[in-house]
């Protein structure tokens, strides 16, 4: 079970605040990696004896204003137990998509992303623990490439279940991939819930009545009313491109 939390609370005290002060346990991981791919992106890390939980923090650096520059970032941070008794490397990946947010213009992607780890073995009573993170890894972002799946124009076209506003993956996107117009469906829908057909004659992978198109074709005259369809399309099955999933 994992839960993502992304808030900052600042306090600022007039007087002094009496708390028992906060111990250290258990050491920092001593090593950690981290990767992405199209889908996820993961950290690894060596374990600690005695933990019984794991704190996992991603920091994501936005750019808001189109400046190639980050301006804002948020924490997410998520608990994970032990693997394989925490005995040998211990893994967490989520989903790319956790990361995206929307500063009121529509939900965008980090352009950086940082992720640490620290140990965890709360006392039996209770009590807060200071235990150290480790050292930041850098999760290589650059080189994914990213389109749309739910908006064309700034107007919505399709509310994905996954909530994912974007299709990405690490190869240039083709919009005459059935393998890639199949991924960005999934990307939407869910692994497993897109079927192989055509609108028309223009072949395509679906979900619903959500089409993702990646061959020319038109529509039959009876049911879609002679539409064109261009590769990397997205269309509703009733019969109009609505948006793209491709360039």
């Amino acid at each position: 079970m994992r839960t993502a939390l992304i808030v900052v609370l600042t306090l600022a005290f007039g007087g002094s605040l009496a708390a028992a002060p906060k111990k250290s346990t258990l050491p920092a991981p001593a090593t950690i990696s981290c990767a992405s791919d199209s889908v996820d992106a993961s950290a690894t890390w060596s374990p600690v004896t005695g933990a019984t939980s794991y704190s996992v923090e991603f920091i994501a650096g936005y750019d808001t204003n189109a400046d190639d520059l980050v301006d804002a970032t948020l924490n997410y941070s998520y608990g994970t137990a032990p693997q394989g008794g925490n005995t040998g490397d211990q893994t967490f990946s989520t989903s790319l998509g956790d990361f995206e947010h929307d500063f009121g213009s529509g939900a965008i992607a980090p352009i950086t992303l940082h992720v640490h780890v620290k140990a965890l073995n709360p006392p039996v009573k209770g009590g807060a623990q200071s235990n150290p993170y480790s050292a930041f890894c850098d999760v290589p972002l650059a080189g994914l490439f990213c389109h749309d799946i739910g908006q064309a124009n700034g107007a919505t076209l399709v509310g994905c279940p996954s909530s994912a506003a974007k299709y990405c993956q690490d190869s240039p996107i083709d919009p005459t991939s059935s393998a890639q117009a199949k991924a960005a469906c999934e990307a939407c829908f869910g692994v497993g819930n897109c079927v192989a057909g055509a609108i028309g004659n223009a072949p395509s992978w679906r979900s619903g009545s959500t089409v993702y198109v990646y061959g020319t074709g038109q529509g039959d005259e009876l049911s879609c009313n002679n539409f064109s369809y261009l590769a990397g399309d997205i269309a509703w099955s009733g019969c109009a491109p609505i948006g793209r999933w491709a360039p």
